[in-house]
């Protein structure tokens, strides 16, 4: 059944968004952007009364990025973490996990797009799907005492085939060789990589923020596969390889900023947030988050997979917390290993404020801050990875004996 014949508008209202961004772009025929996402806000009658909103991509919609804000102001949605789905919900207006608006934006200039009834049913589909699970929403509170939290899947271990040296090659070349066993041509992604991942001269240059998505989204690969029909032999280290170059570039949520040097706010990333994304994804999705951990103008992606919480209250509306939590790292040199990415433990210390309905509304540091944080959301198309890369072929591979 269409989504005019359940009740919702005869067609959505389309816009661009920057990645990470709740900012939806004025002049999108203008824009120079790239790898800008396509997110729709469609108006349903059922099966509750609300707000679709889903993201778009080659005209496909995932479950993992389609959201429901109901007129009691709650946001419904799933998470995808190690391959499995999970659905949430959080009151909109305490604590927003994406980074797009959760309400339609106020511009004039919406994207000239009609999608197809195949688009807009698989969208409606998700949303059946999701409303369909008996979810508890996440209060955004605060509360004297100590908590614990941890990840339902921690990250597992990986290299971060620096950009120097072409580390990752090898293991391109080998895909590069299972596909022209199969189709007679090699899609040459050894040479795209060092055409468009080249160094550039910053030592800290590579993949880890694509072994960070990886590690969060996927299962781990754990035995080695062997194509029957070209006898190449793809290690634990290829396939992980493989999987941090196609999640190089992902649909993800961000929070705080880059710091890139002078002049840029090295805590941005406001202690309220820091502390929302915790107790949110970890605390009650049980999904780890991503990070720059180290406040520089390095980037230096770790893992946050739990945290130990000693919340303090200080005044009528104000607390102190000391969090300490699990950071995950990559491995500094390539083997075979499987398991758990190696962690430290690192304490922040920060304020909290609420105002007089216990609601989070601000906070000051009183440690060092991590750089950002972000949460990878789907594997999705990107101009930032290797275009040789085919993710298709790759689950193929996955899927080898």
């Amino acid at each position: 059944m269409s989504l005019t014949a359940l009740g919702a508008e005869s067609s959505p209202h389309c816009y661009l968004f920057k990645p990470g961004s709740v900012e939806a772009v004025e002049k999108p025929t203008e824009s120079k952007l790239t790898d800008a996402e396509t997110w729709c806000y469609q108006n349903v009658e059922t099966p509750k009364k609300g707000q679709m909103i889903y993201m778009v991509t080659s005209g496909k919609v995932k479950p993992e990025l389609t959201l429901f804000v109901g007129q009691d102001g709650y946001l419904t949605h799933y998470s995808l973490f190690n391959g499995q789905l999970k659905a949430h919900k959080v009151k909109a207006t305490e604590f927003n996990p994406f980074s797009i608006p959760l309400t339609e934006p106020k511009i004039e200039v919406r994207m000239s797009l009609k999608l197809s009834d195949t688009t807009t049913d698989s969208a409606y589909g998700n949303l059946q799907a999701l409303l369909s699970q008996q979810v508890e929403d996440t209060p955004m509170t605060i509360s004297e005492g100590t908590y614990k939290a941890q990840a339902a899947h921690l990250p597992w271990r990986g290299y971060w085939f620096p950009q120097r040296g072409q580390t990752i090659a090898s293991s391109l070349r080998k895909y590069d060789a299972y596909v022209k066993a199969r189709t007679g041509t090699s899609p040459n992604s050894v040479r795209y990589e060092r055409n468009h991942h080249g160094w550039t001269g910053e030592v800290w240059e590579g993949h880890c923020n694509g072994w960070a998505a990886a590690a969060i989204l996927n299962e781990e690969p754990v035995t080695e596969k062997k194509d029957p029909t070209s006898g190449i032999v793809f290690s634990t280290l290829d396939q992980k390889a493989l999987l941090s170059e196609r999640d190089f570039c992902v649909t993800h949520t961000f929070f705080g900023s880059r710091y890139r040097g002078d002049g840029d706010n090295m805590s941005d990333i406001r202690p309220a947030i820091f502390h929302k994304t915790l107790v949110y994804y970890i605390g009650q999705l049980q999904k780890a988050v991503a990070t720059d951990y180290d406040r520089s103008a390095t980037v230096n992606n770790a893992v946050i997979s739990g945290y130990d919480m000693t919340i303090t209250k200080t005044g009528s509306r104000t607390y102190k917390v000391t969090t300490v939590v699990s950071l995950h790292h990559y491995d500094k040199v390539r083997n075979q290993k499987t398991g758990v990415a190696p962690a430290e433990r690192r304490r922040y210390r920060y304020t909290i404020k609420v105002n007089e309905m216990g609601e989070i509304t601000g906070g000051n540091w009183l440690s060092g801050n991590p750089d950002f944080l972000w949460v990878p959301l789907s594997s999705s198309p990107c101009s930032k990875n290797n275009q040789k890369l085919d993710p298709n072929i790759l689950e193929e591979i996955l899927n080898l004996q």
